[in-house]
């Protein structure tokens, strides 16, 4: 008991999302949410009003909103309590495109299922969607990648991560939504269809998707640590109150080349966690960009972030694999490997990918201790196949166990009988006998 009394107390605790509920209802109501939304209910109106105009009009309002909800998400993420800029750059531009992306791919998924394996099916996999689309959601606010938002294994991962509380938080986003939906029914007695109507419904509905937003992005600064996250409070001792993250990150964003003098400059003025957010932020909203990722490299390894170094290297061993440095790449695994024996990389892909490019380089031993991760590392990953055969290749070519490869190859078919490199496969074994 006295424990938890010590926890209740701890002014740094973070409240469970589940005791903000209030909290969450009043955020729309606060000045600037409140205005940005009617802002976009009045370019609804005069879409109404302008009947050529509207499509175009109300599909660049759901985006700007979109827009805007992942900002608010930003902010609530990395333990920011006040609302974001109008003119904010840091929830991504592409975001709200991306988002929507993923609302066809489900669509398309649901479809195809009902078409092909009937309506039961279609209903299984369209529920199991909806469990997942939170994740989706938050997924895609961290790594502004469509494909990682996509990535099954990911979205499970940040599941387990946040734990039994990721059900109340769908239980909380499906009964936003069904609220959503009762008061634009209630709506229609009153409007009926006069032109006030879709600007009010989508009042009702803005409403409810920002505190779905806010509150979201909530439950992963609640759940920091366990995703690894830093938090960039405003309240922090690390940034002065002059340092404006989103500001200096639209600035550097728009002149890359001045990022160094502004390291440089807050390093020089004792200021290494605004030096580490700032890169932080430009290698999460900017993942494939080698520059802002060595950068945020550089800081860390001047501020003796060794931590964060490992844990950042599995995205720089990918950017450094598109950008064909593969020398670079396998030095960095390497490296890494040393300092965290379970270190691997986030995508099988990717990981296939390096232990081909260490084969290449007649790094043999690195290629098999790669492939040797792939069982336990990427269970439900198509790309096993592909692993068991270049292991294969290994040990016949390069070790001359030509026995070893065989039973290798004959297990990559049992368990990979449909695999597309069944038939290049079989023809190898045959090379063999």
């Amino acid at each position: 008991m006295a424990e938890s009394i010590v926890r209740r107390n701890d002014p740094n605790a973070i409240t469970p999302f589940w005791n903000r509920i209030p909290q969450f209802f009043l955020f729309p109501l606060s000045p600037q949410p409140l205005l940005f939304m009617l802002g976009v209910a009045a370019a609804l109106l005069l879409a109404s009003l302008l009947p050529p105009l509207r499509l175009p009009i109300a599909f660049l309002a759901v985006l700007g909103f979109l827009r805007y909800c992942y900002a608010v998400l930003d902010r609530a993420a990395f333990g920011l309590a006040s609302t974001p800029r109008l003119d904010s750059q840091a929830a991504g531009v592409y975001r709200p495109w991306k988002q929507l992306a993923v609302f066809l791919v489900y669509g398309l998924m649901v479809a195809f299922s009902q078409a092909i394996l009937g309506t039961i099916a279609a209903h299984a996999i369209e529920y199991t969607l909806l469990l997942l689309l939170p994740a989706n959601v938050m997924w895609l606010g961290l790594t502004n990648s469509l494909l990682a938002s996509l990535n099954v294994v990911k979205l499970f991962g940040l599941m387990r991560a946040i734990g039994w509380p990721y059900l109340a938080l769908c239980v909380f986003v499906v009964l936003l939504s069904a609220a959503a939906d009762t008061v634009s029914y209630f709506l229609v007695f009153p409007l009926g269809s006069t032109v006030f109507a879709v600007p009010a419904f989508a009042l009702a509905q803005m409403y409810f998707i920002l505190i779905t937003f806010n509150m979201l992005g909530y439950a992963l600064y609640q759940y920091r640590e366990r995703l690894g996250l830093r938090p960039l409070g405003e309240n922090a001792k690390a940034a002065p109150a002059t340092f404006n993250l989103a500001l200096e990150v639209r600035r550097i964003e728009a002149a890359p080349a001045t990022l160094d003098a502004r390291i440089k400059q807050l390093l020089d003025a004792r200021q290494p966690r605004a030096a580490t957010n700032l890169t932080h932020e430009l290698a999460r909203l900017n993942p494939d960009n080698r520059h802002y990722n060595e950068r945020y490299r550089s800081v860390l390894e001047a501020t003796g972030n060794h931590d964060l170094l490992v844990r950042h290297a599995a995205q720089y061993v990918e950017v450094l694999l598109k950008a064909g440095d593969t020398a670079a790449a396998l030095e960095l695994y390497r490296a890494s490997r040393r300092s965290d024996p379970s270190f691997h990389l986030q995508e099988a892909e990717a990981q296939l990918a390096l232990a081909r490019a260490a084969t290449n380089a007649g790094e043999d031993q690195l290629a098999v201790e790669m492939i040797q991760d792939f069982d336990l590392t990427y269970p439900l990953s198509d790309e096993r196949a592909a692993a068991y055969l270049l292991g294969a290749r290994l040990l016949n070519e390069r070790y001359q166990n030509a026995d070893e490869a065989r039973r290798l190859i004959g297990e990559m078919l049992r368990k990979f009988p449909a695999t597309p490199l069944a038939a290049e496969a079989r023809a190898y074994l045959a090379r063999l006998a």
